[in-house]
């Protein structure tokens, strides 16, 4: 009897010395900053980019950071993260970045609040069984002297870390590089607002028309054309091939096929074929249908909306990006809407391609969703986007839907690869491991039907046979536990 108290006895303390233990822990990390951070990309760790930045400010940056605290659930969760997130920086910096919360309540703190624009937010809670509109604040500033950037609401938490340094490399950068976007030959500008405003974050955007008699300013590091509807003429062409000899960096995102609200097809000549052929690439003729990796669509129909498989829409796993290169190394997925194909050449290296039951379709008359598709036997992989290695600095991307709002917003890998595309050409490749690792999202990985079959029943079977096993288990450490106790006992 006294073994089985005493066993008991010991048994208990062990369980409270490991709650006492894992509570000290616990403790000594949140006043340490020590964690752990076993998620896939480090999400919750500063980048070594993001350390590299700070350990190198000169000057003394300041993060003002505005927030109620009486803010709705859902934005405890977020207040937290960020919290998180500067205070880590705090530790990256030491003396060179201050973190201050203002105290929104106060009269110095309702002057700064007026003073950098920064809004109140209206909250619909629950109080009593009854709604009521409050109102509270949640956004921030990175003040560098007399500079600032100010973020009056704080909405995306996961790319906060990336808009923080970026904000601190502008601040603290005595020049800022200047991208140009090209305007006069029908790019939809107004369809990529999500782009051009994170790309100011981190560049000055600068407005060009090729075919005005300024043509290509100076002092512009790299010339981005979206989506172009209209010929390049003989003379504009001429003015490129200057630009990129001279040193400038060019990104093309081209549509050889435009897509009407109709879904029919209609091609574009772009005056840039025989650029591309002397640079190695080569846009071929029709719309890339990938029926081995399609993405999902919604369209309308008579009976309601429709979520179906679209080969149109091309789904890109990680075995169609290249992983040696840091535009395309980071990511998992992405989504390539009505694109066309590249042919490779010499000193070109292929960055994005599809999967090996891809195949071109020349006919655009009907694009429809429910289109029956059947795979060619000469069906192959295709490559989409592609970066000259040697000479002239030009990547080009068989397609510009990929960046519309309409598609960035739902697929967030798009717009990175845009990004990064930017920022290495632009040589600002530091910005890549910051930006990536807190929007990945990894793709699903197409099955065969046995396949699929299989992991059915594996899901079906293995919460039963689990439960059978801990059953098993249980019943024998009690019928051996009953048999050591009425040995004691006895």
């Amino acid at each position: 009897m006294i073994k089985k108290v005493f066993s008991k006895f010991v048994l208990g303390a062990g369980v409270v010395n490991l709650v006492a233990l894992l509570v000290l822990l616990n403790f000594g990390a949140r006043i340490t900053g020590l964690q752990l951070d076993l998620t896939k990309n480090r999400i919750h760790s500063l980048s070594e980019s993001s350390k590299k930045i700070i350990k190198e400010l000169e000057d003394i940056v300041v993060i003002k950071i505005f927030a109620s605290e009486d803010l709705p659930p859902e934005f405890g969760e977020k207040k937290r993260n960020l919290e998180q997130i500067v205070n880590q920086m705090k530790r990256a910096g030491g003396n060179k970045l201050r973190i201050e919360y203002v105290d929104v309540k106060s009269e110095e703190g309702m002057r700064e609040l007026e003073e950098n624009g920064i809004p109140p937010l209206q909250f619909s809670t629950l109080n009593s069984d009854k709604f009521e509109v409050s109102s509270g604040y949640f956004g921030m500033a990175v003040v560098l002297g007399e500079k600032k950037e100010v973020f009056p609401l704080i909405s995306d938490l996961s790319n906060v870390e990336y808009y923080l340094l970026t904000s601190i490399k502008k601040l603290s950068s005595e020049t800022i590089p200047m991208v140009g976007i090209n305007t006069d030959h029908g790019e939809a500008l107004e369809e990529i607002n999500l782009l051009g405003r994170v790309l100011s974050s981190s560049y000055e955007l600068v407005p060009v028309e090729v075919s005005s008699e300024m043509g290509i300013g100076e002092g512009l590091d790299l010339l981005l054309f979206v989506g172009p509807t209209e010929e390049f003429l003989e003379e504009d062409v001429l003015k490129i091939k200057t630009f990129a000899e001279n040193g400038g960096s060019l990104l093309f995102l081209i549509d050889s096929v435009g897509i009407s609200s109709g879904l029919v097809g209609e091609e574009y000549e772009s005056g840039l074929e025989d650029l591309f052929l002397e640079w190695g690439m080569e846009m071929e003729k029709g719309l890339v249908a990938d029926a081995g990796s399609p993405s999902l669509a919604n369209f309308m129909s008579n009976n309601g909306p429709l979520l179906l498989s679209y080969p149109y829409w091309v789904g890109i796993n990680s075995s169609g990006l290249a992983k040696d290169s840091p535009i395309s190394s980071s990511l998992e997925n992405l989504v390539i809407p009505w694109g066309s194909s590249i042919k490779v050449g010499e000193n070109v290296k292929s960055l994005v391609w599809s999967s090996d039951k891809s195949f071109l379709v020349e006919d655009y008359s009907n694009l429809i969703p429910d289109k029956d598709f059947s795979v060619p036997e000469d069906a192959s992989s295709l490559v989409m986007a592609v970066i000259r290695t040697e000479g002239v600095k030009v990547g080009l991307v068989g397609d510009s839907d990929f960046v519309k709002d309409s598609f960035s917003q739902n697929n967030q890998q798009n717009l990175v690869f845009a990004l990064n595309f930017v920022d290495y050409l632009s040589a600002e490749d530091g910005l890549f491991d910051i930006r990536a690792k807190d929007i990945r999202v990894s793709g699903i990985r197409p099955v065969e039907e046995k396949e699929s079959k299989l992991i059915k029943s594996i899901n079906l079977a293995a919460p039963i046979v689990i439960l059978l096993a801990i059953y098993l288990v249980s019943f024998q450490i009690r019928k051996r536990t009953n048999r050591l106790y009425k040995g004691e006992d006895n």
